[in-house]
């Protein structure tokens, strides 16, 4: 059984964490989404699924 010095740091450590939930710093935060594929690519790609 764990001991009552380690319970009663982890219910601090948990306390402690409770309101810095959600709180994520703005460098953290994905500014915007890059398409992975590129437009000429993608253009030749619909060409020939269509085209065929």
């Amino acid at each position: 059984m764990p001991s009552n010095r380690k319970i009663t740091q982890k219910v601090e450590a948990f306390d402690s964490n409770v309101t810095k939930r959600g709180n994520v710093p703005p460098s953290l935060v994905k500014k915007g989404r890059k398409h992975p594929v590129g437009p000429i690519l993608l253009v030749v790609f619909i060409f020939v699924v269509i085209g065929s």
